[in-house]
C-alpha cells in the first residue's frame, strides 16, 4: 500500500496513525518534564561497580538540560538519596580503600547541589540526608 502526502485521504491516514500512537504513549507525553526524563534514563541502582558510570552519565548531559534532567532524577526517583546513603555509609567504613570511590560520590553530590534546586537542597539538608550531604562534602580529594 503506497502513502500519498498529495491526496488528502492519504494525509488523514498517516494523521491517524500519528494520534493512535500519541494515544498509547499519553502518559509519557501528560507528564511534566522531571517525569518524562526519568522515563528517557532509568538510574541504575547506584553500587560500589556502577557509581563512577552514574556520575558520567551525569557530567554528559548537555549542560542546557543539565539541572532539570538531574533534579527531575532525584525528584521522582525516591529510593535514589536513601541507596546513595547507604553506599556512602558503606565506603566510609574502608575509607582508605574506597577513596576513589568517595571522590566519585563528592563529585556527584557536588554536581546536585550545583542545580540549586530549592525542593532538591531542601531534602539534601533536611535532617535526613544532611550528614551524608556534609559527609560527601568532605570527601574531596583535591580535583
Amino acid at each position: 500500500m503506497a502513502l500519498s502526502f498529495r491526496e488528502e485521504s492519504g494525509a488523514l491516514q498517516f494523521w491517524s496513525l500519528i494520534e493512535e500512537y500519541l494515544a498509547k504513549e499519553a502518559v509519557h507525553v501528560q507528564v511534566n518534564s522531571r517525569e518524562m526524563f526519568v522515563l528517557e534514563y532509568k538510574v541504575p541502582d547506584p553500587t560500589m561497580h556502577n557509581l563512577p558510570e552514574i556520575l558520567r552519565e551525569f557530567e554528559q548531559i548537555p549542560p542546557a538540560e543539565k539541572r532539570e534532567r538531574i533534579c527531575s532524577v532525584f525528584l521522582t526517583k525516591r529510593d535514589l538519596l536513601p541507596k546513595l546513603q547507604l553506599l556512602f555509609n558503606e565506603l566510609e567504613n574502608e575509607k582508605e580503600r574506597n577513596a576513589a570511590l568517595l571522590s566519585v560520590m563528592f563529585e556527584l553530590v557536588r554536581l546536585v547541589l550545583n542545580c540549586s534546586d530549592m525542593e532538591l537542597l531542601t531534602e539534601l539538608l533536611g535532617d535526613e540526608y544532611c550528614m551524608f550531604t556534609f559527609g560527601c562534602l568532605e570527601c574531596n580529594r583535591g580535583r
